[in-house]
């Protein structure tokens, strides 16, 4: 596609491509053709908004800075997200999965959890998981549970750390759960953390 075919003054395929291989390389994340309009579209915004006129540009600041880079990188994540967002998985957790690792870490007596939230953006996710594991597993205290969270957008993984929320965010949260895992604070409510 050229540069008059829709990616704008500035732009071409070449940068494009070297853009997307530069982001797959350091991050796996890959963006093919079903998601070059989005690509393409998130670039030229962060272009404009940076004041640049040519992709050579960007490049060449994305392979020196990593503020350059990771100012792209969260144009183009979607961080779209909410506590207990998809409820049915949330169902399928707590009625399926939960049991089941009781049952055999109990026959083995272990007593640890591990979960790993991978693209967990602003930590809505693995902070459901944790309310999810604290309202249904009675003897939940008595077990060591981890949940390790991981973006690769570190403004996201910030605002995680913070794990204040407010708005849309929570609004699937239930009057009992925000009364038990989270304190109201200026600005939103705070997940517990006990």
């Amino acid at each position: 596609m050229s540069e008059r075919q829709g990616h704008g003054q500035g732009l071409s395929e070449h940068e494009l491509s070297e853009i997307r291989m530069l982001i797959e390389e350091r991050t796996g994340i890959c963006f093919d053709e079903s998601r070059e309009r989005f690509f393409s579209t998130r670039v030229r915004e962060h272009l404009r908004a940076k004041g640049m006129e040519r992709g050579t540009e960007l490049l060449r600041l994305m392979r020196k800075s990593n503020v350059e880079y990771e100012g792209l990188l969260e144009r183009l994540l979607t961080q779209e997200t909410s506590f207990f967002r998809y409820p049915g998985v949330y169902e399928a957790f707590e009625k399926r999965v939960l049991p089941e690792a009781a049952h055999q870490e109990i026959l083995e007596e272990s007593r640890t959890l591990r979960i790993w939230s991978a693209g967990c953006s602003t930590g809505e996710e693995p902070y459901s998981i944790g309310i999810t594991i604290a309202d249904s597993l009675s003897f939940a205290d008595s077990w060591n549970v981890e949940i390790l969270a991981t973006d690769v957008g570190r403004l996201a993984l910030k605002h995680a750390e913070r794990g204040i929320y407010k708005g849309r965010s929570i609004g699937s949260v239930s009057e009992r759960q925000l009364a038990t895992h989270f304190a109201e604070v200026s600005g939103g409510y705070e997940v517990s953390r006990g």
